[in-house]
């Protein structure tokens, strides 16, 4: 999954033995006027994950008033009653599917000279995603190759992932085994020639290309 995530970061350590740090932002002391879409997004991370927790959403809003990243007086009101009702929106649907207890399934697959391994976490039986973002094509894949490694490790037939965001929710199904090793070979396959070379092809481009989205 981190290959599908950053392919030219993932060849780039390969064959140059090169590792892009992860920059932090600098704190930023200005009084904000009007929040791009970074912007707006990291908020509404930062309210969707407090709503995931069961914090109360007056709570989160307040916490998100006092942290300073809003704009001054109505303006930081109208835009935080913006970002907390789409933020509620994907938790009331997020939540129930969480209800479970979380557990982990440690994954070994071999496939002819290469061995996979992972670990998946399930809510009963479902792979549960939520983003206060649109839906994407990495997104999508991510948890679309998390239920073929379950299938061709032997996971139950009725594991679903259901992916929460702004545009709704989408629900993948999981393949039969013997297509999930089918398709994980043609994974291996292109990991491997994507280390050699770039991908010619990245994610988003994919998933507009082939109407995914």
């Amino acid at each position: 999954i981190g290959f599908l995530r950053h392919p030219a970061r993932s060849l780039l350590r390969q064959q140059a033995h090169v590792a892009l740090s992860a920059y932090e932002d600098e704190l930023c002391t200005d009084l904000p006027i009007e929040l791009d879409g970074l912007q707006r997004y990291q908020i509404g991370d930062r309210v969707l994950t407090q709503l995931m927790k069961g914090t109360d959403p007056l709570l989160a809003a307040n916490m998100e008033t006092h942290a300073g990243t809003l704009p001054p007086c109505a303006m930081g009101a109208q835009v935080l009653d913006s970002i907390l009702h789409r933020a509620a929106t994907i938790a009331r649907t997020a939540r129930p599917l969480t209800a479970e207890a979380p557990h982990d399934i440690d994954l070994r697959i071999v496939l002819g000279r290469e061995v996979g391994t992972g670990r998946v976490r399930l809510h009963g039986h479902a792979l549960v995603s939520h983003s206060f973002a649109k839906l994407n094509g990495r997104q999508v894949i991510e948890s679309w190759l998390a239920l073929v490694a379950l299938a061709a490790g032997g996971a139950d037939d009725d594991t679903i992932a259901v992916l929460v965001n702004l545009d709704g929710t989408m629900c993948l199904r999981a393949p039969a085994a013997a297509a999930a090793r089918g398709l994980l070979s043609d994974f291996v396959a292109l990991r491997r020639a994507g280390l050699r070379q770039l991908v010619p092809l990245p994610i988003r481009t994919a998933a507009k290309w082939s109407g995914l989205l």
